[in-house]
C-alpha cells in the first residue's frame, strides 16, 4: 500500500543522501532545518526531495518488464533513497511512496498485473 511521503520524512531525515543535499542546500542553517523538519515543520522538505529524487537515486534498485502496445516492452522501475521506495512507469509516471522495496515490488506487480500477464502470455506464444 502506498504511503504519504509525510509519514516516510523520518527515513529521509537519517539517510546520508538527503542530509548531503540538505548541508548543501541550506547550508550552515541545515541544522536548524532538520530541527524543524522533525518538529513537523517539512513542506521546504518533500520539495526539496521531491525535485532531488531522481539524482539521488542513482538507478532503479529493480525493473519489471511489462507488455506496451505493438509488440514492445517497458520497463516498472523501482527507485529508492535512504529507505524510501518509489515506482516509476513509462506512460504512468510517478506511482506512490513506500517503506520496503517489497512493498513496492508487490504494489508494482499488483498493479501493471495485466500487462506482466500479457508479457508472459506474449513469451509463452513465442516459445511454442
Amino acid at each position: 500500500m502506498t504511503e504519504p511521503l509525510t509519514q516516510l520524512v523520518p527515513l529521509l531525515l537519517k539517510s546520508k543522501k538527503v542530509q548531503r543535499l540538505l548541508r548543501s542546500h541550506y547550508g550552515e542553517s541545515s541544522k536548524e532545518m532538520i530541527r524543524q523538519f522533525r518538529a513537523g515543520e517539512f513542506d521546504d522538505l518533500l520539495d526539496l526531495f521531491e525535485n532531488n529524487k531522481w539524482e539521488l537515486s542513482e538507478g532503479s534498485v529493480d525493473t519489471i518488464d511489462a507488455a506496451a502496445p505493438a509488440d514492445d516492452v517497458f520497463e516498472i522501475e523501482i527507485r529508492s533513497v535512504g529507505g524510501v521506495y518509489w515506482i516509476w512507469a513509462p506512460e504512468h509516471g510517478h506511482i506512490g511512496y513506500f517503506r520496503s522495496r517489497a512493498d513496492a515490488e508487490s504494489y508494482a506487480e499488483d498493479n501493471f498485473e495485466p500487462f506482466i500477464t500479457e508479457l508472459h502470455e506474449r513469451e509463452d506464444d513465442e516459445s511454442d
